[in-house]
């Protein structure tokens, strides 16, 4: 009876640690997107539950295209996004993910554990204006999860200043990437903006990418990864 008992007991402070309250909410609303999340209700700003991005009504009628969980602020279990799909673990991409083009056709399978591509198509629109950190060219460098993947991202999370909206501006942001030898983005620098506060529009996107665990495949030299750089560019295009 006694082991009953504090077996009951260590169950009941078990579940008093895990089983957390949590409220719902929308936490981000405009033209395009609405986030439905579930927060701590100890703690409104930390992310514990189910979560949802939907295209809003005249761009895919309200359907939500990334869902997945959070514990604790973390990405948790399976994740669908823009019609891929695999798991997190602790926030971070574990396993195989499964990458589809604009089409919806598979173009990769990238394992996010052992750093590999399991399968990779031509759609995957590898970089090919690289080059290592010592000046010298490099062959291409894939973006894991696909071109699509990637403009989804920026789509998701682009806005514009008001210097841009009054003067309905348009242009190109070109940044250069530098990636370390795994594959992940250390650092960024803006290197053609065509003004308009624009160039703050492309970091508010591009920070906001970077914490949700993006790298490219890494060019490689006599097989072995090595740190190089990448020009990538947002066209932003206001109309009214």
């Amino acid at each position: 009876m006694k082991k009953f008992s504090f077996f009951f007991i260590l169950v009941l402070i078990s579940t008093n640690i895990f089983a957390q309250a949590t409220i719902k909410k929308v936490i981000h609303t405009h033209a395009r997107y609405r986030e439905e999340v579930e927060v701590l209700k100890s703690n409104p700003e930390v992310l514990h539950g189910q979560y949802k991005c939907h295209v809003m009504v005249g761009f895919d009628g309200g359907k939500a295209y990334v869902t997945g969980y959070y514990e604790n602020g973390r990405k948790t279990g399976l994740w669908e996004e823009y019609g891929s799909r695999g798991h997190y673990k602790n926030g971070r991409k574990v396993g195989e993910w499964r990458y589809v083009d604009k089409e919806g056709r598979l173009c990769q399978i990238y394992d996010h554990t052992k750093r590999q591509f399991v399968l990779k198509t031509e759609g995957s629109q590898p970089f090919k204006n690289g080059q290592l950190l010592d000046g010298s060219p490099i062959e291409s460098s894939s973006f894991i999860g696909g071109s699509y993947y990637h403009m989804s991202l920026c789509a998701r999370y682009w806005s514009f200043t008001k210097e841009a909206i009054d003067a309905n501006a348009q242009g190109r942001v070109v940044a250069r990437l530098y990636i370390d030898e795994t594959g992940e983005v250390i650092n960024y620098k803006i290197i053609e903006t065509p003004g308009y506060g624009l160039e703050e529009s492309f970091k508010n996107v591009f920070e906001k990418i970077l914490k949700t665990d993006i790298y490219f495949d890494p060019p490689r030299v006599n097989g072995k990864p090595k740190a190089c750089s990448l020009a990538t560019d947002i066209n932003f295009n206001i109309k009214q």
